[in-house]
């Protein structure tokens, strides 16, 4: 295969790659970045060049890319498309050049192809699109905005689970935060619970102390051990909220609020693991189980599961965890192994870092730019909800909703009362009963089947007479044949 020349011109603004007979004019300028209209120009003369005729070259402009739209004519095959990306990606002077394939319902093929210069999506501007003022999700969520600038807002209750995976510093949990601020921007405490697990420590230190009488519903969880505990909890919150499902005869938690008065209402529960990854190896196969159990039967009573890591590998994201978590997140890989393992192929590799994500539905994929929040966004949100909620009264925990709150104080109140009984019986025995009495207490408690109850109840007799002789005549159905037996 013959390789390009390019020759230079330093009096000209134009570079020529010669491959054969065929001339390929690109426009380079020195002092000016090339424009859409150059980018488009250079494409298709680039597809000209090696044969490949096509109808229409279109372009729409993203936030950090720009999307070319290309359709084909008929006879070409997609594959001879694919093959020329990386010249394409030569001719627009860029390296990360994504080849996309068929566009559902546009009848064209698209190339992704960075810009020069990246505009900065800031939440707070996210927060009052109409996308996310205006419409009826249980769980609105801020994701970003698409490679064709359209708000991307997603509801959470019909993901109903979300993994976000990629490499570090590449954006997780930034879009964790503006997750987070989007739910409790549009949620009031008694819609909306978070449990949130942290094992790096240092991700969610901004919430602990200011939403923990509020949006929390238990503090935030560093140590695995503990993370163990807490998913525990909510696995046996989810078994005590289908139980409310059933005694009412309703599917889900939407049918069940729509029964029920205000104090009534069941909060949506929102559990958000930062480092899932660090949590399997410390904590081995348990949790994986633990999290698929959630993951499978928790979307009808409103507990819903979002989970991140940077160690998109077989052994982390498994089959079983890709199965429950149809909708997923992937910044930029390391390499292309690690995006078919998120996406089921390869192309996240190719992103630009800094918020730029590819979004699989569980159908297909959209390339989006995730909105920024800032720590002091998030230092000042929370400043604003601990001030709007000082005083609220109506904080549950989840060791209190989970219902085992109230199992260990009935079990510690049946002890107390066991431990009274047994405190009586011993002040009866010993202190209220002579020594005939205590004779014919010993006598007719020798089996070992009483309770206490039996005890206190036998107790009472013998302290009804005074005699051994007595009492066991009138409380023993055989005591003439033990008198006889003594004889």
């Amino acid at each position: 295969m013959q390789a390009f020349t390019f020759i230079t011109r330093p009096s000209e603004k134009w570079g020529i790659w010669q491959l054969g007979q065929f001339s390929i004019a690109i426009l380079i300028s020195k002092n000016k970045i090339m424009n859409t209209e150059n980018k488009k120009q250079v494409i298709q003369e680039i597809l000209n060049s090696f044969n490949v005729g096509i109808e229409t070259i279109s372009a729409t402009e993203g936030p950090a890319a720009t999307l070319f739209e290309i359709r084909p004519k008929v006879g070409v095959r997609i594959s001879r498309i694919k093959n020329l990306t990386e010249e394409i990606a030569v001719g627009l002077c860029s390296d990360k050049v994504r080849f996309t394939g068929a566009i559902p319902g546009h009848g064209t093929v698209g190339f992704e192809v960075p810009n020069a210069e990246r505009k900065l999506l800031d939440i707070s501007e996210m927060l009052s699109c109409q996308e996310y003022i205006e419409n009826s999700m249980a769980l609105p969520c801020i994701i970003g905005k698409d490679i064709n600038n359209d708000n991307l807002v997603c509801d959470l209750a019909a993901m109903p689970h979300l993994l976000i995976a990629g490499a570090t510093g590449q954006g997780k949990s930034v879009c964790l935060n503006t997750i987070l601020m989007s739910l409790m921007h549009r949620l009031t405490t008694e819609e909306l619970q978070l449990v949130l697990i942290d094992p790096k420590e240092v991700e969610f230190g901004v919430y602990k102390d200011k939403l923990i009488h509020n949006f929390l519903c238990n503090p935030v969880v560093t140590e695995p051990s503990e993370a163990q505990s807490v998913l525990d909890m909510v696995a046996t919150l989810m078994d005590k909220r289908y139980g409310l499902l059933a005694n009412e005869n309703v599917r889900n938690i939407a049918e069940y609020n729509a029964i029920k008065p205000k104090g009534e209402k069941l909060p949506y529960i929102v559990v958000v693991i930062d480092e899932y990854g660090d949590l399997i190896m410390q904590s081995g196969n348990y949790m994986e189980k633990v999290i698929c159990r959630i993951a499978q039967k928790a979307r009808a009573v409103g507990i819903h599961l979002i989970i991140s890591t940077q160690r998109p590998s077989v052994k982390i994201v498994t089959g079983d965890i890709k199965a429950n978590f149809p909708t997923r997140i992937a910044f930029r890989m390391i390499t292309s192994t690690d995006s078919r393992v998120i996406l089921g192929k390869k192309g996240a590799e190719s992103l630009l870092g800094k918020g730029d994500m590819i979004f699989f539905n569980g159908e297909e994929t959209v390339r989006a730019q995730c909105a920024y929040t800032s720590t002091e966004f998030v230092k000042k949100s929370c400043n604003e909800i601990e001030s709007r909620y000082n005083g609220w009264d109506g904080h549950r925990s989840l060791y209190n909703m989970s219902g085992l709150e109230e199992a260990v104080n009935a079990a510690k109140k049946a002890e107390a009362e066991r431990q009274a009984k047994w405190d009586l019986l011993f002040d009866k025995t010993l202190n209220q009963m002579n020594k005939e009495q205590k004779q014919a207490y010993d006598f007719l408690t020798i089996s070992s089947n009483h309770t206490i109850d039996d005890l206190l109840t036998i107790a009472d007799h013998c302290l009804e007479f005074e005699t051994y002789e007595e009492i066991c005549s009138h409380y023993e159905p055989d005591w003439e044949y033990y008198k006889s037996l003594r004889k």
